[in-house]
């Protein structure tokens, strides 16, 4: 798991999609990434494989002042999981 390390200054149009005129900070969300993976050997030349990865990112808190006044708001977090299955084959003489 990984905290952010700060909280970037925010200013103007930003990635945050603040407007011209805004000034506050963004407090980015914890991110976390898992994957593990598995082997089966068939023969001695051919092999099953999988990978399982799951992706976490909370959302970001973005505080500050902007021409339409005060402004706070949270984005929302997100998940993302994948499954890579696979066939190996060997090709080194035995």
């Amino acid at each position: 798991m990984q905290e952010p390390l700060n909280k970037p200054a925010v200013n103007d149009l930003s990635v945050y999609d603040t407007l011209p005129g805004f000034h506050g900070t963004a407090n980015p969300g914890l991110q976390a990434s898992f994957g593990i993976s598995s082997e089966f050997a068939l023969t001695q030349r051919w092999v099953l494989a999988a990978d399982v990865l799951s992706s976490y990112t909370g959302g970001t808190n973005v505080t500050g002042f902007g021409g339409t006044g005060f402004l706070n708001t949270n984005e929302a977090s997100s998940n993302a999981r994948a499954v890579a299955p696979a066939i190996e084959y060997n090709t080194n003489r035995l």
